[in-house]
């Protein structure tokens, strides 16, 4: 059984006899896009708080999803596609076996993807996530926690107030070395992607300008093109 099948055997089993059109609306009220697009049996909701943590909170939140950044998609992966804006909330689309992208807003059915609507000008992350997991939440909802995950500033921060020699951030792993001046270097491998000038006062860090989409890790190699709603398969890299 799918996802959505095996949802709505679970909650008629717990609801006694019920029929169809009830469990339906048992489903709907149940999930929203987020639990509905990483197939978990919960709401997900997005605080007040910048995109790169909100991303962070879904990795840390959901251990079998990742983001695809510069990785191609697994055979037991599908793509979930995330936006979240400034003021505008978030939302989650998924992309079917068939190419198929879909959606579910609030206690509605899910449809047939239909636009970003308000978010068509927000960041975008897409991630990889396994079609099969056994993650159970607790009855209820989710808040994704995003006062407990940490954008890339306060990843480094983290890790040199812990002693750490090297740290990971949306999939990338990262070490640091000393120069031969006041600055650190922040390196994945033995590529510099940022460094930290330390004073006695505070932590400068500066990413280097053409590296900030690789910290960030949330753009695949190809940009995933959806018209009328289904993922262009012209699209080599996602092997779909």
């Amino acid at each position: 059984m799918n996802f959505e099948e095996i949802l709505k055997d679970k909650l008629k089993g717990n609801k006694g006899n019920l029929d169809n059109s009830d469990i339906d609306t048992l489903f709907n009220q149940r999930i929203n896009c987020g639990g509905y697009a990483l197939k978990v049996d919960t709401c997900v909701f997005s605080k007040n708080g910048s995109f790169e943590k909100a991303v962070s909170s879904i990795l840390d939140t959901f251990p079998f999803a990742r983001l695809l950044g510069d990785s191609n998609l697994l055979d037991d992966e599908y793509l979930v596609l995330y936006r979240k804006g400034e003021n505008k909330g978030h939302h989650f689309i998924r992309v079917e076996d068939d190419g198929t992208v879909t959606e579910k807003y609030e206690a509605n059915s899910p449809q047939i993807f239909n636009g970003w609507g308000n978010l068509s000008d927000s960041p975008e992350a897409v991630f990889a996530v396994k079609k099969e997991h056994n993650i159970e939440f607790p009855e209820g909802t989710i808040m994704i926690p995003l006062e407990s995950s940490m954008d890339f500033e306060e990843t480094v921060l983290n890790a040199i107030k812990n002693k750490q020699n090297s740290f990971s951030y949306h999939n990338h792993n990262y070490n640091f070395k000393k120069s031969d001046n006041d600055f650190i270097y922040i390196c994945n491998n033995s590529t510099v992607i940022a460094k930290m000038l330390l004073d006695d006062k505070s932590f400068d860090i500066e990413i280097e300008p053409d590296k900030k989409n690789f910290v960030s890790n949330t753009k695949p190699f190809t940009p995933i093109v959806i018209e009328n709603g289904v993922l262009q398969k012209d699209n080599e890299e996602l092997e779909l």
